[in-house]
């Protein structure tokens, strides 16, 4: 088994857990459909246990809702009409529908684009501006709207961007972590390419006020683990980002985004999480079974929130 296989499972072990049809020992729960967002179907189901059988990785259980209780852990029942959204694998809330470009064969560039596209048998591929030209470069805008070296504001403190890194935590999985072990080159020679379909690096001009000495001219980007990579949907859809954790922001790095994790960390009294003490200083409990950070000075994993934190 490779690395990404041996990843992809323990991704699985840790976020998914037991299949849903198996967590429903104690109360009998509804099946929903985790990106349709309604109770799964006999044909759905068929789908999803043909080839691969995901069926546990793209269903939501879901216990019977109370009007009267308060949000749950797992961030079932927030919506009564649909009461899978707001738990894991569920996609992201989207304000318009996505727009992807055209599915450019390998041999074939964008009229006005400086790279290549792929053929993502969808059309999955970024869109062109409304031109027809390729849009700009990400880094680019970066620079232009943010500037660089020691800028003293008057409206913002370091605890700004520190807010910023916790809010995108606390919706970000270690399912990312695929593509860093998959170790995808989308920058040969330096060069932007998409011809892997997984593809979406960022050029850097030429003039950028860091890299204009360094030489780089490409920032290696990869594409977030979809909906259609995980077996849920098929090709012939839009790419949808499939995601471990719950989608919006509810601090579940620190309390856990299930009911049986939340409960394995808590004190189940005064509202606190289950402690100890390690020099002289106040810890999480437990130890964390998996330690994928640690550093050869780092001999421990605290073991609180989601799993990987």
């Amino acid at each position: 088994m490779d690395r990404t296989n041996i990843l992809l499972v323990f991704v699985i072990l840790c976020f998914v857990g037991a299949p849903a049809e198996e967590s429903s020992q104690e109360v009998e729960r509804v099946i929903y459909d985790s990106y349709f967002g309604e109770p799964i179907t006999t044909r759905r189901r068929n789908f999803l246990e043909s080839g691969t059988n995901v069926t546990a990785l793209c269903t939501v259980a879901v216990k019977p809702c109370n009007k009267n209780e308060g949000r749950r852990a797992d961030g079932t029942c927030s919506n009564p009409k649909y009461p899978s959204r707001g738990a894991a694998k569920n996609p992201f809330p989207r304000l318009l529908p996505p727009k992807f470009g055209p599915a450019y064969s390998l041999d074939i560039k964008c009229p006005k684009c400086s790279i290549y596209f792929t053929n993502s048998n969808s059309g999955n591929s970024l869109r062109p501006a409304r031109d027809g030209s390729e849009l700009p470069s990400a880094r680019a805008l970066r620079t232009a709207l943010i500037g660089q070296g020691h800028i003293t504001s008057h409206h913002f403190s370091t605890l700004a961007p520190h807010f910023q890194v916790t809010v995108g935590v606390d919706s970000t999985d270690l399912l990312y972590l695929i593509r860093i072990i998959q170790e995808i080159d989308c920058c040969p020679n330096n060069t932007p390419s998409r011809e892997n379909p997984v593809c979406i690096p960022i050029p850097v001009p030429a003039d950028d006020p860091q890299h204009r000495m360094t030489g780089i001219r490409c920032l290696n980007v990869s594409r977030v683990i979809t909906f259609q990579e995980m077996g849920c949907l098929p090709n012939s859809m839009p790419a949808e980002r499939f995601s471990s954790v719950t989608p919006l922001p509810d601090l579940s790095l620190i309390y856990g985004n299930t009911e049986e994790r939340t409960n394995a960390i808590r004190a189940n009294h005064s509202g606190l999480l289950a402690f100890r003490m390690e020099g002289g200083r106040e810890v999480p409990a437990g130890q964390s079974p998996f330690c994928l950070d640690n550093r050869p000075n780092e001999t421990v994993c605290y073991n609180f929130g989601r799993s990987q934190s």
